[in-house]
């Protein structure tokens, strides 16, 4: 038995989709837009592309900081990383075939993007690597070794 995704209510339409025939889709979403803006904080697809940056996870261990970046849709090609005066920077560009004509409603961005991270004085910048897998990326930046804690012996 297959199960569909999408629930059906045979005698109820989507609010918006009731109204499409008495007007203009541009007109719902300018009427709707404040309501998206309250519940959601944006107002739909601009205002996601104007603000869009992957999303990132630091986590630190005794040896290293780790940064952890989503980047669906992408390869390694469309992604660049440096390290300059401790300030880590990831940038890129993606890209998406979109079919404007037949497209409903656009929300998913596209078009480069650029994160910067300043790192604590306490990491060596000259040995950071970085992994790319299944549209996460790793960035391991280890802490320098004159800045670990150490035990002392006592004399």
């Amino acid at each position: 038995m297959t199960r569909s995704l999408i629930h059906r209510t045979p005698f109820r339409r989507p609010l918006i989709g009731a109204f499409e025939p008495l007007f203009d889709k541009a007109m719902l979403d300018d009427f709707f837009s404040p309501v998206l803006t309250r519940f959601t904080g944006h107002d739909g697809a601009e205002a996601a592309a104007a603000t869009w940056s992957p999303a990132a996870d630091l986590t630190q261990t005794e040896d290293a900081y780790t940064l952890t970046v989503d980047l669906p849709g992408l390869s390694r090609k469309d992604i660049e990383l440096t390290v300059e005066d401790h300030v880590l920077t990831l940038s890129g560009e993606r890209h998406i075939q979109r079919d404007t004509k037949s497209a409903d409603r656009i929300e998913r961005v596209h078009g480069r993007f650029a994160r910067r991270f300043h790192l604590p004085a306490d990491v060596d910048a000259a040995a950071v690597t970085a992994e790319f897998e299944n549209g996460v990326l790793n960035v391991v930046i280890p802490k320098a070794e004159e800045t670990k804690a150490r035990k002392i012996e006592i004399a």
